[in-house]
């Protein structure tokens, strides 16, 4: 990942993230991002260049922090995602960081697992379901709340 230095201009780090999808296909979107906040990798080659400085994962992976997102946020492709992001540090030097990877976990298999879920024993109905929520935003739709996760 040291090469979004060069803004992975060989892409390289592009190759890296491919790979670790395959491993992990769980991730809808992988994303490597230099210290302006800029995509120069990704699995997705389309939104190589989109400028994401304005995220809560690169303002908190920017300073050397770990970052774990709302229980549902978007890819940049608009997939309903669980945000994780990394800082990249210099070889060099541990104290920099040269860039951050944020992985976007798909969340639509998580979706329909939970659309399944028994709730008491019986099967959801229209005005029976189960909904995850985040601060009191409700994720899935127009569902009772019947659990809430904050």
């Amino acid at each position: 990942m040291q090469d979004v230095l060069t803004d992975d201009e060989e892409g390289d780090a592009s190759k890296e993230l491919k790979r670790f999808q395959k491993q992990y296909p769980y991730f809808a979107e992988l994303v490597a991002l230099n210290t302006d906040g800029v995509v120069v990798a990704s699995v997705t080659s389309h939104i190589i260049g989109s400028n994401l400085s304005k995220t809560a994962a690169f303002e908190a992976s920017r300073v050397g922090a770990t970052y774990q997102g709302t229980l549902v946020g978007l890819t940049p492709d608009g997939v309903p995602a669980l945000v994780f992001a990394v800082p990249i540090v210099a070889h060099y030097d541990e104290l920099s960081v040269i860039g951050i990877v944020v992985g976007y976990l798909d969340w639509r298999p998580v979706d329909a697992t939970l659309a399944n879920a028994l709730i008491l024993g019986s099967k959801q109905d229209a005005t029976h379901r189960l909904v995850l929520t985040a601060r009191g935003k409700k994720i899935g739709g127009d569902r009772v709340v019947l659990y809430d996760s904050v």
